[in-house]
């Protein structure tokens, strides 16, 4: 696991339950576009942590969606990647 994806998880197992604007100084700017939020996206891929967005059937998004939405979470933009996104806070926690 990549030290970015090590720290990420390692906050969530502290508190159990963080908040998106929580895991953000965490998150390390390479890009400044949705492709930084994809080691936040592949820990819940993969089932290290749970998030509450789900599509209607309950599955989770797929990859370049959900790190979309990460990013448009995080710097307010409405529309990526040809997404246009309408969220409220984002809550991360263990599974």
């Amino acid at each position: 696991m990549k030290s970015s994806s090590h720290k990420l998880l390692r906050l969530v197992l502290e508190n159990r339950e963080v908040s998106l604007q929580d895991l953000l100084p965490l998150i390390d700017k390479k890009f400044y576009d949705y492709r930084d939020y994809f080691p936040l996206e592949n820990l819940i891929s993969n089932k290290y942590i749970s998030c509450e967005i789900r599509d209607s059937a309950g599955e989770i998004y797929e990859e370049k969606l959900l790190a979309s939405i990460f990013y448009s979470e995080a710097t307010g933009e409405k529309k990526v990647n040809n997404y246009i996104i309408l969220l409220g806070k984002i809550i991360v926690c263990l599974l």
